[in-house]
């Protein structure tokens, strides 16, 4: 990572971070399209794809841009982001972090300063804060709809309005809309083109299901990965930045 400075903006991963909110966040607050919890939203749902590493130095440099940038655009952080920024902070002031720093010292002092701007708090991160969810606690977060299953087929099927759909809606329907939409920084409308590929990983995404099932007829397969493609890739993400609002 370029760096020229102790500054949250001084390297160039944080000035990569500020072009993509100049392009596509800035134009949405001119417009008054976006308040702080969408463009929160955003940059968690479809930028970090809800996936959050303190022992990544690039990643920290760019919660802590994007702290900046909320602040250069007098934006409140909503609390989930301040308890991640408080992580990335403090990740970045363990010692060997700090002594990769031309000027650790410096380094420490920005961090440390900026804590207490931000009214958070200077601590020792915990082990299972460098750790992502257990195989156990995934389990129990999709057995509640999986039980459930035969249900939520006839919830969207139908399609109806159901409590237990919403509320035990697995969050790895979201990863694969995340998926779906990698690469394509396009939060309020698509191209042409990026309508193709999402169309295009969705017929794949049909194709994969019945190849590794090994159940359906190739005539089966083939009908599923035909209703994949007259979707066009008009599909429905459920990420809630794409909603009205």
């Amino acid at each position: 990572m370029g760096t020229w400075g102790t500054g949250f903006l001084d390297n160039d991963v944080a000035l990569d971070f500020a072009d993509i909110w100049d392009s596509y966040i800035s134009p949405c607050i001119r417009e008054k399209i976006w308040n702080n919890e969408k463009i929160w939203a955003f940059f968690r749902d479809v930028y970090f794809r809800n996936r959050f590493n303190v022992l990544d130095s690039d990643q920290n440099s760019e919660i802590l841009a994007l702290a900046v940038l909320f602040n250069n655009n007098s934006l409140e952080k909503p609390d989930e982001f301040r308890k991640i920024l408080e992580k990335a902070i403090n990740s970045e002031l363990r010692r060997c972090v700090l002594d990769e720093w031309e000027d650790p010292f410096a380094r420490r002092k920005e961090l440390v300063s900026f804590l207490k701007e931000e009214g958070l708090e200077r601590r020792k991160l915990l082990k299972h804060e460098f750790e992502g969810l257990s195989i156990e606690q995934e389990i129990d977060n999709l057995l509640p709809f999986v039980r459930r299953i035969k249900e939520m087929v006839n919830a969207v099927a139908i399609p109806r309005a159901d409590d237990d759909f919403e509320k035990y809606y697995p969050s790895f329907f979201n990863e694969i809309d995340k998926l779906l939409i990698e690469r394509i920084p396009r939060p309020i409308s698509y191209t042409e083109q990026e309508m193709k590929l999402i169309k295009l990983r969705f017929m794949l995404l049909a194709f994969y299901v019945g190849w590794k099932s090994k159940r359906p007829s190739s005539k089966e397969m083939l009908k599923f990965i035909t209703y994949a493609e007259m979707t066009q890739g008009y599909l429905s993400f459920n990420i809630e930045i794409f909603g009205e609002g």
